[in-house]
């Protein structure tokens, strides 16, 4: 590793920690000013939290359809255990390493179990965020429809914004498919990624598969967004849960901070705002349905880092 790579590895560690500190701060700060908004945690039920956790396995299923199937279109087959394993431990490991460290979890114990390249894995992953992009904006896109013509509500910005995140890397995606090897040293970055890209479509059935995984895991992701609203005594419309969850999707995919933690609860506080939510439930909320998600993953994780390294 160069000085030059060991910097900047150092930077981007010291700003997805600040960014993450700079949320919770802010939080509590607010919080501590409005401490009445705090009396909604009274009011949740236990069979709210049990939904979220429900919700929160299923996510964890649904982030393991992907390792799934892209690797059975590589040749490898896992067992529900395994995959699932993965998923839970992958999950573990993005909220404790910052920049998706899950993902080097996964991919160490693929290569000691099945002698799989690292570096193949880290291409199809990379075609596979930039798959899973345009299909979560599509369906941010059908939710902003939902609330103009049920609500009333119209976002043309944020419609904008969903519109570039679909046509950019669809643009991207098709145009690599046909791409020659780069050769410039910032350019050749992309190599990895266009060869990851012609291995998935190789079957288009994968590519098939891949999106309506994205789908499914879209739609829990809404769920636990509306549900997360819910239990603080909140009954969204499902089309307004819908595009909030969408957008958390998008922020919580940039690998900023560790699961997109801050950085996601951030744009789902300020695009609850824009519809017209109070500003302590949206904190509550992005709190509650983060908490979900990581007591879920903190418990499973190592759970299944167990059984599987066995």
């Amino acid at each position: 590793m160069t000085k030059h790579s060991s910097l900047l590895r150092t930077v981007r560690k010291s700003v997805s920690l600040i960014l993450v500190l700079a949320f919770i701060a802010w939080g509590a700060v607010y919080l501590y000013r409005h401490p009445e908004d705090l009396a909604a945690l009274g009011n949740i039920s236990a069979g709210s939290l049990v939904a979220l956790a429900w919700l929160a396995l299923l996510k964890l299923a649904a982030m393991g359809m992907f390792t799934w199937i892209n690797l059975d279109a590589l040749g490898i087959r896992l067992g529900f255990g395994e995959w699932y394993g993965l998923s839970a431990m992958t999950a573990m490991g993005n909220y404790l390493i910052a920049f998706r460290g899950g993902a080097a979890i996964r991919g160490v114990y693929l290569k000691s179990r099945y002698n799989f390249p690292y570096s193949l894995f880290l291409s199809t992953v990379a075609s596979l965020y930039l798959l899973t992009f345009p299909t979560n904006a599509f369906l941010g896109l059908l939710a902003l429809a939902g609330v103009y013509l049920w609500l009333g509500v119209s976002q043309p910005a944020l419609a904008l914004f969903l519109l570039a995140c679909i046509i950019g890397p669809v643009s991207f995606l098709i145009l690599i498919r046909w791409a020659p090897q780069f050769s410039g040293r910032w350019t050749s970055k992309l190599n990895p990624v266009v060869e990851g890209w012609k291995v998935l479509t190789a079957k288009p059935t994968t590519v098939v598969k891949l999106i309506l995984a994205s789908v499914f895991n879209s739609l829990v992701t809404v769920l636990m967004i509306h549900f997360s609203f819910h239990a603080l005594g909140v009954e969204l419309p499902l089309v307004q849960s819908g595009v909030l969850g969408i957008l958390y999707l998008i922020s919580a995919m940039a690998p900023i901070t560790p699961a997109g933690m801050g950085f996601a609860e951030a744009a789902l506080v300020l695009a609850s705002g824009a519809l017209g939510l109070d500003s302590a439930i949206n904190i509550l909320a992005a709190g509650l349905n983060r908490s979900a998600m990581l007591v879920v993953s903190l418990l499973l994780g190592p759970i299944f880092t167990l059984l599987l390294s066995r």
